[in-house]
C-alpha cells in the first residue's frame, strides 16, 4: 500500500480544497491550526499499512500524543478540538476529492462537543383559549368555520382528523362506521393508519358534536382504498364538490380571527388544548382527558396540554374528611 506524506502530501493541498468552499471556519483560523498540525506531524505518513520501514505513521497515539502536547501547552479543550477538526478535514477532503487511500487518524478521535437538552418551556395556560375567546370568535366566524371550531372543542380533534372526518370507512378490506352509537354514547373509531401510535383508537362525541354533523350534507366521493379496492366515502366537511382544504379552511380562520378582533397567537391547533382543559375542569380524569385525545403516553397529556387545578385536589381532600367523620 502507498504511503503520503501527511504534510506535503495531505496537509497543504487539503487546505486548498477546503478553502474553496467555506462553512464555518475562516482560512485564517485553518492556517493558524495548521501551522500546530504542521510542526508536530512533519516527519508522519499514512498508510494502510501497518508497518513501513523508516516511515512514522500517523495512528490514533500519535493522535494522543498530539492532544497531550498541545494540553500541556495550555491550549483549551475547545482549540484543541478545532485543530483536530481541520485535521481530519484535510484528510476527508483528500480522500475525497483524489485517489487517494489512507486512513483518516483523527476519525472517531474527536471530542464529540456536549450538547445539553434544555427541557422546552411551555405555558399550557397561555395557549388554551378562553370562554371570552372561544365566543367572540365563534359570533365572528362563517357557518363552515364556526361548526368545525365548535367540534373540535367538544371533541378534541386535529384538524387533518376533521377534515378528513367520514361517515364510513375502511381498513384491511373491512368496511365500518366511523361514527356509530356505543353502549356510552356517540363514538368516533380511529383505525391504525389513522393515529400517530399505529394503535385502535376512539372519541367520545357529545351532543354538540352530533348537532355539527347534522347539520352537514355529507358528500360522496369514489375512493380506492389500500388494496385497490372502490370505495364510496361519505365526507361531513366539503366545499365545491370537494373535501375542504386545510389552506382553504386556515385562509378562512385568519379571516374570520381578523373579523373578531383576536390576536394572531389565537391559532386553531390550541383547540385541542381547550378542550381537555374545560375536560378536566368539568370533573374528568387525568386518564378520561389522555383516552379522549389518544395519547399513548399520559405524561404527554400531563406535561404538555393540560394543567389540573386546585378544585380538583381540594374535592378530593373533602371526601377524605368525609369518610374519616363518617
Amino acid at each position: 500500500m502507498p504511503a503520503y506524506h501527511f504534510v506535503d502530501d495531505i496537509l497543504r493541498p487539503g487546505l486548498r480544497l477546503i478553502g474553496r468552499t467555506k462553512k464555518i471556519r475562516g482560512q485564517e483560523t485553518d492556517a493558524y491550526c495548521a501551522a500546530y498540525l504542521e510542526s508536530f506531524f512533519e516527519d508522519y505518513w499514512l498508510s494502510h499499512s501497518v508497518k513501513r520501514k523508516g516511515k512514522k505513521l500517523m495512528d490514533g497515539n500519535a493522535i494522543i500524543a498530539f492532544k497531550t502536547q498541545l494540553s500541556l501547552d495550555g491550549k483549551a479543550d475547545s482549540s484543541i478540538e478545532r485543530i483536530c477538526a481541520v485535521g481530519s478535514a484535510v484528510c476527508n477532503a483528500m480522500r475525497a476529492e483524489s485517489n487517494m487511500e489512507f486512513p483518516n487518524p483523527f476519525q472517531g478521535r474527536i471530542r464529540p462537543r456536549r450538547r445539553v437538552k434544555r427541557r422546552r418551556r411551555v405555558n399550557i395556560k397561555a395557549d388554551q383559549w378562553s370562554r371570552g375567546q372561544a365566543a367572540k370568535f365563534l359570533m365572528a366566524a362563517r357557518p363552515m368555520v364556526r361548526d368545525i371550531t365548535l367540534f373540535a372543542l367538544n371533541a378534541g380533534f386535529r384538524l387533518s382528523e376533521i377534515l378528513l372526518l367520514t361517515a364510513t370507512s375502511r381498513y384491511e378490506g373491512e368496511e365500518y362506521d366511523r361514527v356509530y352509537r356505543g353502549e356510552d354514547g356517540w363514538e368516533c373509531c380511529f383505525s391504525p393508519k389513522d393515529q400517530k401510535s399505529s394503535l385502535d383508537g376512539a372519541s367520545a362525541l357529545n351532543e354538540v358534536c352530533m348537532e355539527v354533523l347534522g347539520r352537514q350534507a355529507p358528500l360522496d366521493v369514489l375512493e380506492r382504498d389500500d388494496q385497490g379496492q372502490s370505495i364510496v366515502h361519505r365526507y361531513f366537511f366539503h366545499y365545491n364538490g370537494r373535501p375542504l382544504s386545510r389552506r382553504l379552511f386556515n385562509e378562512w380562520f385568519r379571516e374570520d380571527r381578523a373579523k373578531a378582533g383576536l390576536p394572531a397567537t389565537f391559532v386553531f391547533k390550541h383547540t385541542r388544548k381547550t378542550c381537555g382543559q374545560w375536560m378536566l375542569d368539568a370533573g374528568a380524569s387525568l386518564a378520561d382527558v389522555q383516552h379522549q385525545l389518544r395519547h399513548e403516553d399520559p405524561r404527554t397529556t400531563r406535561e404538555w396540554y393540560v394543567v389540573e387545578s386546585i378544585s380538583g385536589a381540594a374535592a378530593g381532600v373533602h371526601r377524605i374528611e368525609q369518610v374519616s367523620c363518617g
